[in-house]
């Protein structure tokens, strides 16, 4: 009897809050009706009134034309500000026009518009509908907790009345949808099919976890009739309710888990329920809720691979063609949607997101289920049906999907790199079809479509990559694995590497672009330089990366192609980065220092330093002509810099195989001082022919003096029973004379600066080595030695004194004020010397006769100016 009672309170209750809005609704259709009566009322009588309009125009049309036949007829509206007004026009209605007189504008005379025809969005009515509906469904959860608490249901009734409950809120939200076409009613409506879906699915739930009256297939069966009521109610009631919906039949299969991992039946499930949502979302445009049911089914996919990783779950079939198939439909609905669609601003956004976690999230979740698989034959023909569809769309649908191609082939190219399997169909086959097909289409698409840059580049990147991917996948992934012979690379580099350059000719003869041409060509010749690279010993590249640098040179010289710049500039620093360790050694032997670890140089260095040679002046000769002044002066640079390197490379090479090893180290090294300053003097006397050697002199020039300053001020360069032709020549005779014929080459070329610097540098030349010889002819072998006699101190006297009277008179006959400053400077010395040394140190004739040899010069010296320099000057001035 109490269960009677209470289900009569139920329905009560259910009736009450529904009968008002079901009234409501009524009401609602009623009035719209009145309102359109109203309007075919106002178009009748509008009608009316034109036809009336018409005819009396017409007959004051004809009583001018026989009043006045020779005027131009005017139309009465056409009179400025006014017009007759007609009987007719009182009865014109809510939408006639009438001229006003003051300011000849239109004004019109429509009713008084509808109050209901512009509904107000009231945020607060929809969410106290929304809470109301909320409040619905928790009356009922309370309700029924009550009953239970007291004892008045059992469990089946109180099951039986939350279904009856939900469907009655499910009916009424339904109802109130279709009988009413006002806003307000229409969110009444989807709060009831809402709260009443809410309890279906708790009922469902119910019945299979709390109380076991069905077992759980029922049970998910129950919740996918649910689930179809919601979509089916969305039809009408909106979006709101497919959301719910949705949330539940993605719920569902984690509310009735069976426990045996059945991961084709879930997924199963889960793509129909995708493709229903597709379907509902794309014809209704609810785009927010078709990416949150794409969300969904990728979140089931990404946490049954994690499960799997994790060892929750000890199977994956069919999560791979899962993958695919949501793609699939992804991919159905692009191409079936006609291309002039024309869609709403707000839905762009929306669909890019879509597209983008689509194909993205695909292309991930199947990279990871190949790797997973351990690249089984079946996962990888999957992986490579989604790759190749989105390189598909990509070329059916490039405005909205050219993006696509771009990620696809970054999921190649990570699957390939990250490979296991040494098989030749996961590890070669596979990856090379894919790559290919990338590389054949990019490059058709480059031909014919409008976005030329993106599809080319696409193509080569494709061709760039494919050698250096399973390369580095065999080397460092698989483990050393020898799978392929290490000739392999250098004949896969090269196959690919002429398909690059035949894809440039083919450009070429299309579109006579050389400039494209020559980028192709220029990807091919560093892929083969990949391939030499893979397959050459170290100690042979520098001397190949050589041969390379003179033969693409040469080729590019006779095909005209553009690009000269980049492929020398790669080629030349892929050389650089090759001998950089016999450069680093080179200048720790120029410096008497070690650089770095080094490496030794022997004749295959050396070869490599002439090919290097050889290969910067090839491009200097072959695009002097077409590179600009700026790029010329930079290649001119480094051939001194390699020039340089390569002299003193070589040098050391022969130092260490052919010199004699009674040598001493000084005098090695200077012999290495000698050649430089004969190689600065070399310079200038090219310079008349390339001016750039003006600079390579002056820098050479430099380290000569930086080797005399570094090395042999304090080297023992007098050791040896030689005197004169010793160390001593090569450090500081070879070097003055060369500073003495720079100085007269620069004079002679109008070049003061120059020629005032080599002058003081062979000056200072001149008395350090003047100095270093009396130390000789003495038997010390240091400049500033101990033990010094008397005699060597007076020999140094000497010896300044007479230097200073010989750059004295070289100075005035060839009239050099410099000389004759150092000449001066020199003088003074000498006199300090001789007063402050010489008196205190020597003793007896060699005292006096250090005091009249300078007093005597000194003398000269004055006479000789007296008598050359002074008295003409003093002639003149009398003149």
């Amino acid at each position: 009897m109490l269960e009677i009672f209470g289900l009569l309170l139920v329905l009560g209750l259910i009736a009450t809050l529904i009968l008002p809005w079901v009234n409501l609704g009524r009401i609602s259709r009623t009035r719209s009706e009145l309102e359109r009566l109203k309007r075919e009322l106002g178009e009748l009588q509008d009608r009316k009134d034109a036809a009336l309009i018409r005819e009396d125009d017409r007959a004051s049309l004809m009583k001018t034309v026989e009043a006045k036949p020779t005027e131009s007829t005017a139309s009465p509206s056409c009179e400025a500000g006014t017009r007759p007004v007609k009987k007719a026009e009182s009865a014109m209605g809510a939408n006639a026009e009438i001229r006003d007189p003051e300011n000849a504008t239109l004004r019109s005379c429509s009713a008084p518009e509808s109050v209901e025809s512009a509904e107000p969005q009231d945020w607060f009515g929809k969410v106290a509908v929304w809470v109301g509906g909320i409040a619905l469904l928790m009356a009922g959860f309370y309700m029924i907790k009550y009953s239970i608490e007291s004892g008045w249901l059992t469990p089946l009734v109180r099951l039986w009345l939350t279904v009856v409950f939900g469907g009655l809120l499910c009916g009424a939200g339904f109802v109130i949808g279709v009988k009413s076409s006002m806003a307000a009613n229409q969110r009444i409506g989807q709060a009831l099919a809402g709260a009443g879906i809410a309890c279906l699915y708790f009922a469902a739930y119910a019945a299979v976890h709390m109380h076991g009256y069905v077992s759980l297939g029922l049970g998910f069966v129950a919740m996918v009739l649910v689930t179809v009521l919601a979509v089916l109610l969305s039809l009408k009631n909106g979006a709101p309710i497919a959301m719910m919906g949705l949330v539940g039949g993605f719920l569902t299969p984690w509310l009735m888990s069976t426990g045996p991992n059945d991961t084709v039946m879930l997924f199963g499930y889960l793509f129909l329920l995708f493709c229903g949502a597709q379907f509902l979302c794309v014809c209704r445009g609810w785009w927010a809720l078709l990416l949150g049911s794409l969300a969904g089914v990728y979140l089931w996919s990404a946490a049954v691979i994690v499960g799997n990783v994790c060892g929750h779950l000890d199977q994956l079939a069919g999560v791979l063609i899962f993958v695919v198939g949501v793609c699939g439909v992804n991919a159905v609905w692009v191409l079936l949607a006609k291309k002039d669609t024309v869609l709403d601003a707000s839905a762009l956004p929306w669909l890019t997101v879509i597209r983008w976690l689509t194909w993205g999230g695909g292309l991930v979740q199947g990279l990871v289920l190949v790797l997973i698989g351990g690249f089984a034959a079946v996962d990888m023909a999957l992986f490579s049906v989604l790759s190749v569809g989105a390189l598909l769309l990509a070329v059916l649908r490039e405005d909205d999907f050219i993006w696509a191609a771009w990620l696809a082939l970054g999921a190649v190219a990570a699957g390939t790199l990250a490979s296991i399997d040494s098989a030749m169909l996961s590890c070669l086959i596979a990856p090379l079809g894919l790559l290919s097909l990338f590389f054949v289409l990019g490059h058709w698409r480059g031909l014919v479509s409008g976005r030329v840059l993106t599809w080319r580049a696409l193509s080569v990147t494709a061709a760039l990559s494919a050698v250096p991917l399973l390369y580095a996948n065999q080397e460092w992934v698989v483990g050393g694995v020898a799978v392929f012979h290490r000739s392999a690379w250098l004949w896969l580099a090269a196959v690919v590497a002429g398909l690059l350059a035949l894809a440039g000719e083919h450009i070429l003869r299309r579109e006579s672009d050389a400039e494209v041409a020559g980028e192709y060509s220029a990807f091919a010749v560093f892929l083969f330089g990949f391939g030499l690279w893979t397959y050459l010993p170290t100690d042979y590249l520098e001397q190949a990366a050589a041969i390379l640098v003179i033969g693409t040179a040469v080729y590019w010289k006779l095909r005209a192609f553009g690009r000269s710049a980049l492929v020398a500039s790669v080629l030349g620093l892929a050389w650089a980065a090759c001998m950089f360790d016999h450069a680093a050694d080179a200048v720790g032997y120029f410096f008497r220092e070690q650089v770095g670890a080094g490496a030794a140089q022997d004749g295959m260095a050396a070869l490599a330093w002439v090919l290097g040679f050889v290969g910067v002046v090839t491009v200097w000769g072959c695009f002097r002509t077409v590179w600009d002044t700026a790029v010329s002066k930079v290649v001119t640079r480094i051939l001194g810099g390699v020039s340089l390197l390569g002299f003193v490379a070589i040098y050391q090479w022969l130092d260490a195989s052919c010199m004699p090893s009674e040598w001493s180290s000084a005098t090695v090294e200077g012999g290495l001082t000698a050649l430089l300053a004969v190689a600065a003097v070399g310079f200038v006397y090219l310079a008349r022919v390339w001016m750039s050697c003006h600079q390579g002199s002056m820098i050479v020039a430099g380290l000569v003096a930086l080797r005399v300053a570094w090395l042999h001020l304090a080297d023992a360069g007098a050791a040896g029973e030689r005197f004169f032709f010793n160390a001593l020549l090569l450090q500081f005779g070879l070097p003055f004379a060369a500073s003495c014929a720079l100085a007269w080459q620069s004079g002679a070329g109008g070049n003061e600066r120059m020629r005032r610097v080599y002058q003081v540098a062979a000056m200072l030349l001149g008395f350090v080595w003047a100095t270093f010889l009396v130390q000789d002819y003495y038997g010390g072998s240091y400049l500033c030695g101990d033990g010094t006699s008397t005699a060597e101190i007076y020999t140094y006297s000497l010896v300044w004194l007479l230097l200073a009277v010989t750059y004295q008179a070289i100075g005035l006959w060839r009239q050099q004020s410099v000389i004759h400053v150092g000449s001066l400077v020199l003088l003074l010395i000498t006199i300090g010397k001789v007063f402050l040394v010489d008196a205190a140190e020597l003793e007896g004739l060699l005292r006096v006769l250090s005091f009249l040899g300078l007093g005597l010069a000194l003398i000269g010296i004055g006479f000789f100016y007296n008598k050359v320099v002074f008295a003409p000057q003093l002639e003149r001035r009398a003149d």
